[in-house]
C-alpha cells in the first residue's frame, strides 16, 4: 500500500455525505427557476419550500422563466409575451411549495397558465343574441367576466360599422378579430392593432373626407398586418431559441460523456 494513500472512511461517514443534487435534509435539489411577480399580485418571500423546489424570487427582467400575475392587464405582461416568458397565476407558487421533487415545474405552469381573458369584463356590441351567447361562454372558460352593461365594461367587441355611445370613451374598443385572434394565440393579442373605428355620415361632395377616412382604414390595415408579421417573427424566435437550447444540451451531454471515458 502506497504511504501517501488516505485511510478508508468508515461506514457512517459514507452515510453522512449527502449524495449529488441532494440538500442535507435528504430534498432532492432542482434546477433554479427565476419566477418574477407582476404589478396585478401582492409580492411574497421566497419560502424555504420555494427554494428547495429551485425557485428564486427576483425582480422582472429578460432572464425571468415565469411571471406571476392576476390579470393580462398587468404592466409586465406585454413584455412577458414579447420576451417569450410564460405568464401563470398565483396558484403556481402554492402547488410549487406542495410538489414532490419528482414534479416537473413545467408542468405546473402549464396547469396554471393565465388565462387569456383573466381579469376583463367584457360586453358585446351590435350582435345578435345567439352569438353574444356563445362567446359569452367562450369568455368565461378562458377567465373572463360578461356584462351587459358598458359601464363596467374593461373591453368592448363592436360590430362592423357601429357607432359606440358616448359612454364608451376612454375604453377599449376592439373588433371581433381581437378575440378571434386572442383565442388562436392562446394569450390576450394586443388591443392596440384591433382598434375599432367607425365612419361618419358625411356628403359625398365632400372628397377631401373620403380620402381621409380611406387612409384611416388603410393604417388600420396595416397595423393589423405588422401585428401578424410579429407574431410571425415571434414564433420563428421561439423556435430558435428552443434549437439553441436543444444544442446547448447536446454539448453538455456530450462534454460529460467524455468527461466520463476521460476519468
Amino acid at each position: 500500500m502506497e504511504a501517501n494513500s488516505s485511510p478508508p472512511e468508515s461506514d457512517a461517514q459514507v452515510k453522512e455525505k449527502p449524495e449529488r443534487g441532494m440538500s442535507n435534509n435528504g430534498h432532492r435539489i432542482r434546477k433554479k427557476v427565476i419566477v418574477s411577480f407582476g404589478s396585478t399580485v401582492q409580492k411574497k418571500e421566497c419560502s424555504e419550500a420555494l427554494l428547495l423546489a429551485g425557485i428564486r424570487i427576483k425582480t422582472f427582467s429578460s432572464r425571468t422563466k415565469y411571471l406571476v400575475a392576476d390579470s393580462v392587464t398587468d404592466s409586465y405582461y406585454r413584455r412577458a409575451i414579447a420576451l417569450g416568458i410564460f405568464v401563470v397565476n398565483e396558484d403556481f407558487l402554492q402547488r410549487c411549495e406542495k410538489s414532490e421533487s419528482s414534479t416537473d415545474i413545467a408542468e405546473l405552469a402549464e396547469s396554471c397558465r393565465l388565462p387569456r381573458f383573466a381579469g376583463l369584463t367584457i360586453t358585446f356590441l351590435g350582435f345578435n343574441d345567439e352569438t353574444i351567447e356563445d362567446h359569452a361562454r367562450t369568455v368565461e372558460e378562458n377567465g373572463g367576466q360578461v356584462t351587459t352593461t358598458t359601464s363596467d365594461a374593461t373591453h368592448l367587441i363592436v360590430a362592423p360599422g357601429l357607432r359606440p355611445p358616448a359612454s364608451c370613451h376612454g375604453k377599449n374598443l376592439v373588433t371581433m378579430e381581437w378575440f378571434r385572434e386572442s383565442l388562436d394565440l392562446g394569450w390576450c393579442a394586443n388591443e392596440a392593432c384591433f382598434v375599432h373605428t367607425w365612419e361618419e355620415p358625411t356628403p359625398r361632395r365632400r372628397h377631401t373626407n373620403s380620402i381621409l377616412r380611406f387612409q384611416k382604414r388603410r393604417r388600420a390595415e396595416s397595423s393589423a398586418k405588422k401585428y401578424k408579421r410579429y407574431q410571425l417573427c415571434l414564433e420563428l424566435f421561439k423556435t430558435e431559441i428552443n434549437c439553441l437550447k436543444a444544442c446547448d444540451f447536446l454539448v453538455r451531454v456530450s462534454a460529460s460523456a467524455y468527461g466520463s471515458a476521460d476519468c
